[in-house]
């Protein structure tokens, strides 16, 4: 009975993995690179913040008087400030939103270059409108593919919630069918066999990364599933499904009361009284009631100490007085568990709870997901094409692993080159935003079908990561040749972040295409004789005769 449990796990394992196996590739990978994605690629493909940007905090002060003196009092009723060089914003953003009666809000944004402060876009309309026409770079691009595969809401969440879920049936299906587990973490037989390199890789990923992705699937489920699944059912129990009453009910911050006695809001002496304190990074300024005596700011930041702690932090100050009033994590508003909940998961998903060591782990740890994802799959072809489980022909089983194949060096090579499109295009005088999409599918989508061309998978991986190590290597000079910063005056100028991105890029590429000249471009003879005379006694027990006598 024990026997019969053991072997459907299995079969549901090995199903689930084949199913979602490539996809979970993908996710894993792109997840890898979106643990860096802010603030470190973000500065990397912007090169007016590289280096870091501090603006006075009495500059934005007075940028921000200029601002109100000439909008009527309508644009009043929130005022964002957009601090540059950290997280999401390269420059400096005013954003002043109006409220009028039986009409949706309308914002203006006004941005600023980080450091010369010249304006350099106006915009008004929707926020939708306002946002959408922003421009995206590679750090965007890439973090947004990981969060939903730019299908955008609700299709796209869905879709990575659900491979959140089945990871975490990979994970427990797993545990169940390989009961020696323990013993399996530390087997790795490389070079006896195709079949057990891969076993065993795959073992020992998933015995070292149980944890990590049990951790990883489950936050990733949630955060997928929440907005899809969770607020649409909350909303019609509770909100007669307005979902947008049940977000502005846990998410608004409390409505200030006017006193209509003008004082002024001390925004200067707050901003630098926030980005004073140990550890604590501020990189967006709200302001409710801006100009009254009653007015509220509210300074978010990322804390990286323990001091101010870690993960998101908000700090509320009196305008007026300037003097701090209130403090709490990214969603302690909500109260209750909800929120110290939701401070977790965010930070435990994305790792940046802990600073570029936690951060190096996670992407380590991602890229070990990744390989687990693909190591299953191809298992699964291997075992169906030799094996007695299979019920395609074998040239099926093989065509399906040159795709497999295929897809994965395509995405590898479709990554690598966005670095070279966030260089280039404004060197040639054009936006990287719009070509971003048209490189990244096309490139994948050309390597993937030229991988199922290619009759030996071996070559194919072989080709594919010598290709994607030589564009990775060659990222650092031709980021010195269209920006002049080079590798060496990097990390002369105080451009670490710019330096790191840079060698981890070069040191990358180079160890692909070290890994490449080690691979074989066929399967081992020896291997592949093994394979073939079990398919030729599978074919014999398969055959007519076999069958009658």
């Amino acid at each position: 009975m024990q026997r019969d449990t053991t072997k459907r796990f299995y079969t549901l394992h090995g199903w689930m993995g084949a199913a979602t196996g490539t996809l979970m590739f993908v996710i894993a990978l792109t997840g890898a690179l979106s643990v860096f994605g802010r603030p470190e690629l973000k500065i990397w493909a912007n090169e007016e913040i590289r280096g870091g940007v501090e603006v006075p905090p009495a500059e934005v002060q007075t940028l921000l008087d200029e601002h109100v003196a000439s909008l009527d009092a309508a644009w009043m009723h929130e005022v964002r400030i957009n601090l540059p060089g950290l997280r999401s914003f390269p420059e400096l953003g005013f954003v002043f939103e109006r409220h009028d009666a039986g009409s949706a809000p309308v914002i203006r944004l006004i941005n600023h270059e980080a450091r010369t402060l010249e304006v350099t876009s106006e915009r008004e309309g929707s926020i939708q409108e306002v946002f959408a026409a922003r421009e995206s770079d590679v750090a965007d691009f890439i973090v947004n593919f990981h969060a939903d595969l730019h299908l955008g809401r609700p299709l796209g969440l869905l879709l990575t919630g659900l491979l959140g879920l089945t990871l975490l049936v990979s994970i427990v299906t797993g545990i169940v069918t390989h009961r020696k587990i323990l013993r399996e973490a530390f087997t790795f037989r490389p070079f006896r066999s195709l079949r057990l390199l891969l076993t065993d890789s795959h073992k020992a990923l998933g015995v070292w990364g149980l944890m990590f992705n049990a951790a990883i699937a489950f936050t990733g489920a949630f955060l997928g599933l929440a907005t899809v699944v969770l607020v649409p059912a909350a909303a019609y129990v509770s909100f007669g499904g307005d979902q947008e009453a049940l977000v502005e009910t846990f998410t608004a911050r409390p409505e200030v009361v006017l006193t209509d006695r003008t004082e002024r809001t001390r925004v200067a002496e707050i901003i630098a009284e926030a980005s004073a304190r140990p550890g604590y990074e501020a990189y967006n300024v709200t302001i409710h009631g801006y100009g009254d005596a009653a007015a509220r700011v509210y300074v978010d930041g990322a804390a990286k100490s323990a001091e101010t702690g870690m993960g998101g932090l908000t700090l509320v100050y009196d305008g007026a007085t300037g003097m701090l009033v209130d403090s709490y994590q990214t969603f302690g508003r909500l109260g209750g568990v909800t929120g110290p909940v939701l401070d977790v998961m965010f930070p435990l998903h994305f790792g940046n709870f802990g600073g570029v060591l936690i951060k190096a782990i996670w992407t380590g740890l991602g890229l070990g997901t990744a390989l687990l994802a693909l190591t299953g799959t191809l298992i699964w072809l291997d075992r169906r094409r030799y094996g007695a489980a299979g019920t395609m022909t074998q040239k099926s089983y093989h065509r399906i692993s040159r795709l497999t194949a295929g897809t994965s060096v395509g995405l590898c090579i479709a990554l690598a080159l966005l670095f070279h499109v966030q260089l280039l295009a404004p060197a040639f005088g054009h936006s990287a935003d719009p070509l971003f999409g048209p490189v990244f599918f096309g490139s994948w989508v050309i390597i993937a079908l030229l991988g199922t061309g290619i009759p030996a998978v071996y070559r194919t991986t072989r080709l594919g990561l010598a290709v994607t190590g030589v564009i990775l290597a060659l990222v650092p000079a031709v980021n010195a040749a269209v920006t002049g910063d080079a590798l060496w005056l990097t990390l002369l100028n105080g451009k670490t972040i710019t330096a790191a991105v840079d060698a981890c890029l070069l040191l990358l590429g180079v160890s692909l295409i070290w890994l490449a000249l080690r691979m074989p471009n066929q399967r081992p003879a020896d291997d592949t004789a093994r394979r073939e005379r079990r398919l030729a006694e599978k074919t014999l027990r398969d055959s007519p005769a076999t069958a009658q006598s």
